[in-house]
């Protein structure tokens, strides 16, 4: 009697599901999303697919998700995953049941975000456009980003634009970084294989094909010196802070350059092409307390 009496008690006790836990090496994760800003609301909103395969020894039954934005579902299985904790910024999710090694998961997601254009200069910035799953630090996964705005706004993100699919496309990337602006002009030049694009005013139309120019000088310094460049896009939008001439979204991480005249080993370069050779060498890990780099307006994002 006492023994099944215990057995009652053990079958009675509720064991908690797998804690998060960030592994050293994470899964390579593959973002799928549709994104679409509404002027008239000041908002961004959108859904996406996030698939990865359990690639560590151990099973995973909570996930985090990093987002800037007020609204953030997720459902696995066609099953809504509750949140459970987290801070404003990094939500915590329990999956329905642990993804065992080696086993695939997708999860589908529907954000949204208010996203204020800078009343100055009508445009607006951040370095992560869509939720992304969260392990402590950064890590390189693929993006394929279709995005959406009224006529007369301009986009420019850290991707190439397929032509096949209308999505801008990064492999690889730490995050999917994104520029909107009213009433701005574009342009854009190959170099090689790379392809660079610049968001400008009217009034910059000069400096931008400067910039232009010294970008597609900068990638071929890169590949005469390293013997490649190490991505497919560049792209090169107005500055937000006063006195910030440019910026550019590389990785998903704006950077601040400009296009001052030097000479380096006997050629010809701009400092804005220094810039960018000495910035994309100079990996910066995400860190918990990192400020979500937004523009017009945002706010920040401390995890």
């Amino acid at each position: 009697m006492r023994i099944l009496w215990s057995l009652f008690l053990f079958a009675g006790i509720a064991f908690p599901r797998t804690e998060f836990w960030a592994p050293l090496t994470p899964p390579r994760v593959h973002y799928i999303a549709d994104v679409k800003y509404d002027p008239a609301a000041s908002r961004l909103a959108g859904t996406e697919t996030i698939r990865f395969r359990n690639t560590t020894g151990r099973p995973m039954g909570r996930i985090a998700l990093r987002w800037f934005g007020d609204s953030l579902s997720v459902e696995a299985d066609r099953l809504a995953l509750a949140r459970i904790s987290g801070t404003p910024n990094v939500a915590l999710f329990d999956l329905p049941r642990d993804l065992e090694p080696e086993r695939e998961i997708t999860l589908s997601i529907a954000f949204s975000a208010s996203w204020k254009l800078d009343a100055k200069t009508e445009s607006a910035i951040t370095s992560s456009v869509v939720p992304q799953l969260w392990w402590g630090f950064g890590t390189l996964d693929d993006y394929q980003v279709r995005l959406a705005a009224p006529d007369g706004y301009v986009w420019a993100t850290s991707g190439r634009l397929d032509s096949a699919t209308r999505a801008y496309v990064n492999e690889a990337a730490r995050t999917f970084g994104a520029f909107l602006g009213k009433g701005y002009e574009s342009g854009e030049a190959d170099a090689g294989a790379v392809r660079v694009r610049a968001v400008f005013t009217h009034q910059g139309r000069p400096c931008a094909e400067l910039l232009l120019k010294t970008a597609v000088d900068a990638i071929g310094f890169y590949r005469e010196r390293f013997g490649l460049y190490p991505h497919r896009s560049l792209s090169i939008v107005p500055g937000i802070e006063p006195g910030v001439a440019v910026r550019r979204l590389r990785l998903g991480r704006p950077v601040i350059g400009s296009a001052r005249q030097a000479h380096r080993g006997g050629r010809r370069l701009s400092r804005g092409a220094e810039d960018a050779r000495s910035a994309q060498y100079s990996p910066r890990p995400i860190r918990p307390g990192d400020r979500q780099e937004m523009g017009g307006g945002a706010p920040e994002n401390s995890v």
